[in-house]
């Protein structure tokens, strides 16, 4: 076993997410594939362990421990690769509810192994499925992984774990990259203008997930072709593009950030398992008064931009930030856009037998929308996939119907005006009323009973870990944690030492909800009175 190292910025912020919504596989990921026959158990079972050798991320663990994470690599002689075997009988429901469960069921941060792996043979069919942490995989080892649990499971004879790709080191991001972030962000106000279909953000989210999916019909495909070819941009881009303006006629406001997933890898280690990837900021202004060409100029260059400083993870910049408010939502990272070209589709064979990938349906979303766009051989398909604490799939599927008509209208259109060709941010989506009326988050109200001497004292510890944590000097019980410099992780810390202070429960939610001493000492003292 190494040594215990601390976990990096990224991995905290994953590790936050759970502590935002406890006991939640939200940062489950996985492959499923069912196997029309029954696979060898042995052979399934031998093939996994020599994929567990060759890849030391999946034999890396991870350690809470009351706010400072911390992870360490288990030997390859030392690791314990369960693999496990379910007989499911001529219930194919049964089946089905088994792979589900052990997709979402959470994994535990202390010190035990962060994957699961095994069969579930149903009445016809075998399932065969890894499931592992987001800390120690990701979208892309996912397809690694069972290309590689294919090739293992066919070949006469494992390849020698000395043929694993070499593993990726963490490495200090270059000055250069931190001074580009913080030019390219300094001035993003990261609360500005919401789809008017999206409520507020909950004080309590439970980041339920839901999708709409959507296969492009020939006719948009064919525009997109064409828009590709008359600018010179690849398809990714133009998709893009098409995103920011969507979501700027959509009245999310001009000034906008998508995060887009950016895979780390070198040549070297291009089949490394891992959390080998960095969500980057592209950031694009859109105005009525734009053209198509300029957006897709504009685009393209801040994406090449993003990539190129992607050793610097926006993490680390997290607490220069500018935060306005108190909300849980990442200052950042409201929309997404993942594009993955395939080069074929789910279906394979192992063994000699006919095979197919399981999709199952989304259940939790760390973002308000993201599309992830996949490009296959004759087709394209955009998954929405949204959150259901502000959004729903009626609201999603009407942004599709218009992301589909945008790109058909823009064809032959590069250098018109936006607002002549678009019906600007009147998008048939004001089903909703916009978000309530925001109040400032320093004026949080206070229980107008007069707090008892217990309250009291326990408030006055709250304001002196409140200058504590921020470094300060001057905070009072009205102080407002997240406007005076505090950020998630902070909070993280500051749930530990109340939990380990008073033995309740408090979540980092009810930080968020409570953010100033007076308010969290009084929900404090009412949850103690509870019991």
């Amino acid at each position: 076993m190494s040594d215990r190292r601390a976990a990096t910025r990224r991995e905290q912020g994953l590790w936050l997410l759970e502590e935002l919504t406890p006991a939640t596989g939200i940062n489950n990921l996985y492959f499923a594939a069912r196997v029309s026959g029954r696979l060898d158990v042995g052979q399934a079972r031998d093939a996994m362990a020599v994929l567990v050798r060759r890849h030391r991320s999946l034999r890396t663990m991870f350690h809470d421990g009351g706010g400072e994470v911390t992870k360490s690599v288990c030997a390859e002689d030392e690791f314990p690769c369960a693999f496990e075997t379910v007989h499911c009988g001529d219930d194919e429901g049964a089946a089905e509810n088994r792979l589900a469960s052990v997709v979402s069921d959470p994994f535990v941060l202390d010190g035990r192994p962060m994957f699961r792996a095994g069969l579930i043979h149903g009445p016809r069919d075998d399932v065969v499925y890894l499931v592992a942490h987001h800390l120690i995989f990701d979208a892309m080892s996912s397809m690694l992984a069972l290309e590689d649990f294919i090739a293992l499971y066919d070949a006469e004879r494992h390849p020698e774990v000395t043929g694993a790709p070499p593993a990726i080191e963490d490495e200090a991001p270059s000055a250069e990259s931190v001074r580009y972030w913080r030019r390219e962000l300094k001035d993003f106000e990261p609360l500005g203008k919401r789809l008017p279909c999206a409520l507020a953000d909950p004080a309590e989210p439970t980041l339920a997930g839901g999708d709409v999916t959507r296969v492009f019909q020939e006719d948009t495909r064919a525009a997109i072709r064409r828009l590709q070819r008359e600018l010179r941009a690849s398809e990714a881009v133009v998709l893009l593009a098409s995103y920011f303006l969507l979501l700027g006629h959509s009245g999310a406001g001009s000034d906008l950030i998508i995060g887009s997933p950016v895979n780390r890898r070198s040549p070297e280690t291009a089949r490394a398992i891992g959390y080998h990837v960095s969500a980057v900021p592209v950031r694009a202004s859109v105005e009525p008064s734009d053209c198509f060409r300029r957006l897709v100029l504009h685009t393209r260059q801040a994406f090449l931009e993003a990539i190129a400083h992607a050793d610097a993870s926006v993490d680390d910049l997290y607490a220069e930030l500018p935060r306005y408010g108190d909300s849980w939502r990442d200052t950042l990272f409201r929309y997404m856009f993942n594009y993955v070209r395939v080069p074929r589709t789910g279906k394979f064979r192992i063994g000699g037998l006919d095979a197919e990938l399981i999709q199952l349906p989304t259940r939790y979303s760390k973002f308000e929308l993201e599309f992830l766009v996949v490009s296959a051989p004759g087709e394209l398909s955009v998954r929405a996939i949204f959150s259901k604490d502000t959004l729903d799939a009626a609201e999603v599927g009407r942004l599709l119907d218009l992301y589909e008509q945008e790109i058909r209208t823009l064809s032959g259109h590069l250098d018109e005006r936006f607002s002549d060709l678009i019906d600007w941010r009147d998008s048939a989506l004001r089903g909703r009323q916009a978000r309530a009326t925001d109040t400032d988050p320093a004026e949080t109200p206070i229980p107008d009973a007069t707090p008892d001497s217990g309250e009291l004292a326990y408030r006055r510890r709250l304001v002196a870990r409140w200058n504590e944590l921020l470094g300060r000097e001057d905070l009072t019980g009205d102080s407002n944690f997240f406007t005076h410099g505090g950020h998630s992780l902070l909070a993280a810390k500051l749930v530990h030492h109340i939990r380990v202070e008073t033995g309740l429960k408090i979540r980092l939610a009810d930080v968020f909800e409570h953010p100033t001493p007076a308010a969290l000492a009084a929900f404090v003292w009412r949850e103690r009175a509870q019991g």
